[in-house]
């Protein structure tokens, strides 16, 4: 990805204040060092390597203050800036300072600016240019969606809401998520590259300024668009650098800015360019020849490395006239200068380098070395050769580096030149062949890394799944024009874990259910898919649905002869009728799973059998059965280093101890199960964590500690809209209302629980705590009790949030 991209902007100024309020000077000295190196390479992580001999004290001290303000925030999103890297970068930016200024006067009228100009005029250094300079206006936070990458218009939502970091569940659309998340948030979003996907962009920003008045969004855009019922949005069109003319003053020309970015990238690539009463007239007409973009004029100047100013200016005027009559028939002057630009570049690269070009555009989002070396290249291309091509395009800056991730150095395309070369690579008539290696490059990708999903290498491969995300959804969408149906299904066999780990849900069950109903082999990848969209369904609550797929498994299970798969469908088919409430139904599935299997075989599919067994045992009351289920289930799990699933029996255990009032040992699993789900990332699940821990607290009358757990555990559950989790924490919330003597609040929202668990028949371990407390209430209170409990009945869900929202907040 590109440095800015799913990255909250971190403002290195607030660190400065941090450092000087605490009088040490080293700090400051390091810090220096690092806003020079900041410039130099453009990434915050790689600024701190090069600081200088203080930088191992000084990151613990830079992660000690991250740390500081995070836990000081009191919404979701500082717990998703917790997640998030935090990097700093201050784009060069010359002559739009006065644009920047009227982003700034207008958008406090509007709430919106749209800045539109063709490609390489600077629509998104502009925005990121206003976000950072402008950071105290938004607390809540600011993002940066890039939009190029994206090729599908119902994505749009889905990758706003990941890059906020907020989990799908599928329970809610994903539009209405992310309007909850902002609601309450002064916050900027910035939509770069909005001009094929309009239609999506505008639906999505109808809503969040309809619903969040304090959100204020930039979208960038080569099209001017209308959002209708919003006629006070306010449009920027960007003006083009002003260049001067090759016959003024020379000392004139180096005032303009174009010829000031001319010269600062020139010497990024020869540090022994110099501007010179020689050389300005050239500069000056270099600039001139494409309109002052700066893109263009980035372009010309990276091959100074190779030629003189005068050499570049001599073959400009030899190329761009031929040019500029065969590119005629393009809209306006800036969009021709821009194409020009681009066409000149590849017209002084050779065959091989101009077609590696070509096949790049394959690529959605940023790419490592050994990715192009596999899609672009043919086997007999030496590795010389390659590595020499891919030094080449980027002193072109043709190809750009983006930020090292674990180590791996990675590029991308610029999107101008990405769409200029993917019309070249089409209008040679290749481009299947080209499609088909990268899609055969992330089935690879994906099958080597999905396979460690639930092993000890589990964090490593979520991490490096999810940066290549953009890249692998190309894939699906190369697959799915060629009817590559084979090739799709064994993609969804190998990615549906970590749609359900990242929660998600929508899109999983979107692929999947396109790909179950469209491939026709009996195979193990259509026994895998058919695997992920029942676990996806059952996470959805859509467990009619769930059931179905399941069953088709289970008859694709024994045209296999594959007995493992069965008895994991048998554990399947438990877990639904589990959650309709027929818990004696569902035992009975599982021990027809365990008379399939070696039940001592230390095996995943064992362990899930036994936290299952365990898990409606104890919700039938028989808590030894199903204590010692969940020992079972978890020694298996820790035997297979598999500490993610681990977390299920541990929860169980903690679960159980609370049945049989053991607080200190339930603390204790309810802790080590939270570990394992933060470090997976795995919202939902912490959400139950600190429930437990919660009850914990309530039940030792440390009632401070469990609303703070509380009111965590409720933020999360009402960021993501899941249902199961979110009446959970009303349960928890109907103890702690009674044990803090708020029972008007406890009925109320005790008899809104009655009302939806009859609706949704769904059955929870807290409820029962809760339904058994609740009475307490109503002999305290048997006048109003009725009263409060018509309020409760005819609440809303957002009522109830509110509700109990507020008494968390101030304390019961």
């Amino acid at each position: 990805m590109q440095p800015l991209t799913s990255i909250i902007l971190f403002d290195i100024l607030d660190l400065i204040e941090f450092l000087e309020k605490r009088n040490v000077s080293t700090w400051v000295m390091v810090l220096i060092g690092i806003i020079v190196a900041v410039l130099k390479f453009g990434d915050f992580s790689e600024a701190l390597q090069r600081s200088g001999r203080a930088y191992k004290n000084f990151v613990g001290k830079i992660k000690n203050f991250v740390g500081e303000k995070a836990e000081s925030s009191e919404t979701p999103a500082a717990a998703s800036e917790d997640r998030t890297e935090k990097l700093f970068t201050l784009p060069v930016i010359f002559g739009l300072d006065e644009e920047a200024a009227e982003i700034s006067r207008e958008i406090q009228k509007s709430r919106m600016v749209l800045i539109t100009g063709p490609g390489g005029i600077g629509k998104s250094t502009l925005s990121v240019f206003y976000a950072v300079n402008h950071r105290e206006m938004y607390p809540g936070g600011a993002v940066f969606i890039e939009l190029a990458p994206v090729k599908e218009g119902d994505r749009v939502a889905q990758v706003t809401a990941e890059i906020l970091r907020i989990p799908d569940d599928g329970t809610k659309s994903v539009t209405n998520q992310i309007i909850t998340f902002l609601k309450a948030k002064k916050f900027l979003l910035i939509f770069d590259n909005c001009e094929h996907l309009i239609a999506e962009v505008k639906q999505l920003i109808v809503e969040i300024k309809t619903n969040c008045p304090h959100v204020h969004v930039i979208c960038t855009s080569r099209d001017y668009f209308e959002v209708k019922g919003l006629p006070d949005g306010h449009r920027l069109e960007l003006r083009s650098m002003e260049t001067g003319s090759w016959n003024m003053p020379t000392e004139e020309l180096r005032q303009f800015n174009g010829v000031k970015l001319f010269e600062h990238h020139a010497r990024h690539v020869n540090s022994r360019f110099k501007l010179s009463p020689g050389t300005l007239p050239s500069v000056s007409k270099i600039c001139s020849w494409f309109d002052g973009l700066p893109l263009a004029i980035i372009l010309a100047a990276s091959r100074t490395d190779i030629l003189t100013v005068e050499e570049i200016s001599e073959q400009l005027d030899r190329f761009l006239p031929q040019l500029e009559s065969s590119s005629a028939n393009i809209l306006t002057v800036r969009h021709r200068s821009m194409r020009n630009a681009i066409e000149w570049s590849y017209e002084l690269l050779e065959s091989l380098e101009g077609n590696t070009m070509m096949n790049l555009s394959a690529f959605a989002d940023d790419f490592s070395v050994s990715a192009i070396k596999k899609v672009c290249f043919e086997d007999s291309v030496r590795v010389e050769t390659r590595e020499s091509i891919i030094s080449k395009l980027q002193r072109a800056s043709l190809l750009k580096p983006s930020s090292p991730k674990g180590g791996t150095k990675r590029f991308f395309l610029l999107e101008t030149i990405r769409q200029y070369s993917k019309e070249k690579l089409i209008a040679r008539g290749d481009a299947e062949v080209i499609h088909k290696r990268f899609c055969e490059y992330y089935l690879a990708f994906v099958a080597e890394h999905g396979a460690h999903l639930l092993g000890d290498r589990q964090m490593e491969k979520l991490e490096i799944l999810e940066e290549q995300i953009a890249n692998i959804r190309m894939a699906f969408v190369y697959m799915d024009r060629y009817n590559w149906t084979d090739m799709m299904t064994r993609c969804g066999a190998g990615l549906w874990r970590y749609w359900e780990i990242r929660s998600q849900l929508n899109e999983g069950r979107e692929r999947l259910e396109h790909i179950a109903n469209n491939s026709y082999e009996p195979n193990r990848d259509l026994q895998e898919v058919l695997n992920g969209l029942g676990t996806i369904l059952y996470r959805q609550a859509d467990y009619d649905q769930a059931f179905a797929y399941y069953q088709k498994k289970l008859t694709l299970d024994d045209l296999l002869g594959d007995v493992n798969q069965k008895a994991s469908t048998y554990s399947d088919l438990g877990n639904v009728q589990g959650k309709k409430g027929k818990h004696r139904e569902a035992i009975e599935y599982f021990r027809k799973a365990l008379l399939i299997t070696d039940a001592g075989e230390k095996s995943r599919v064992n362990a899930v059998i036994f936290n299952n067994l365990a898990r409606e045992s104890l919700l039938i009351g028989e808590v030894g059965k199903a204590r010692q289920y969940y020992e079972k289930s978890r020694e298996y799990f820790m035997h297979l280093q598999n500490k993610w699933e681990s977390g299920f029996p541990l929860h169980g255990l903690g679960m159980a101890a609370l049945y049989e009032k053991n607080y200190e040992v339930a603390r204790g699993y309810f802790e080590e199960a939270l570990k394992y789900r933060e470090e997976a990332k795995d919202q939902r699940n912490v959400a139950q964590c600190l429930l437990g821990l919660a009850y914990v607290g309530i039940s030792l009358s440390e009632m401070d500690e469990a609303r703070r757990f509380l009111k965590k555990s409720l933020d999360i559950n009402w960021g993501s809209q899941e249902e199961m989790g979110l009446h959970d924490t009303f349960a928890v919330g109907v103890v702690y209302m009674v044990k803090a003597g708020d029972c008007p609040t406890a009925i109320q929202i005790s008899a809104y629980l009655q009302r939806e668990s009859r609706r949704k028949a769904n059955t929870k371990l807290f409820h029962v705590f809760s339904e058994n407390l609740i009475s307490e209430c109503h002999d305290e209170f048997a006048d109003n009790y009725e009263q409060w409990e018509q309020l409760g009945q005819s609440m809303s869900k957002n009522r109830a949030y509110n509700l109990l929202n507020k008494k968390l907040e101030v304390g019961a």
